[in-house]
């Protein structure tokens, strides 16, 4: 099992599509860069283990892991209103404020979906992993895989068909 490198440029390819994909799961911008830099200092322990060409599969597992485990202790903890929403480097107010909306609605659609088939569905059609490489990383079947993207894909259409959005 070859391991992968740990270089300067592994770290930029793979940075910027992680900390996408934790923005779109509801992290806001300082928890997307703690998730993804604990993503990689984990990688970076288990280096001999990461088999090449499975990195991106590899980073986006453990940074769900990550995901899973702040949820579950912030189930138990008070949450606070998250005042960072919003910030969008658009030069115009019209179109960021388009944009916001868009956001606060996608949020919304992802947030009626239950958070393992979210989470399949973000890694699916977002991010373009694969149903081997979404099983994988989440340590399902393909066919739990598939189920569960079948799953939010049946919600999401159903939602936005609910809110009248097309």
């Amino acid at each position: 099992m070859p391991a992968v490198g740990c270089s300067d440029a592994s770290v930029s390819v793979h940075y910027t599509p992680l900390w996408q994909f934790l923005r779109k799961m509801g992290l806001p911008p300082d928890r997307a860069d703690d998730v993804a830099q604990g993503a990689f200092l984990i990688a970076l322990e288990r280096l001999p283990n990461i088999m090449t060409g499975s990195e991106c599969a590899y980073l986006h597992a453990t940074a769900i892991r990550i995901v899973h485990g702040m949820r579950r202790r912030s189930q138990r903890e008070v949450l606070e209103a998250d005042l960072d929403l919003g910030r969008s480097p658009s030069p115009s107010p019209e179109d960021a404020a388009d944009q916001k909306r868009a956001r606060e609605l996608l949020e919304v659609l992802l947030e009626g979906i239950e958070f393992q088939s979210r989470t399949v569905f973000l890694s699916f059609e977002v991010e373009g992993l694969t149903i081997p490489e979404i099983a994988a990383s989440l340590a399902i079947s393909r066919a739990a895989a598939t189920c569960r993207l079948r799953q939010a894909r049946r919600r999401f259409r159903a939602l936005v068909r609910s809110l009248n959005v097309v």
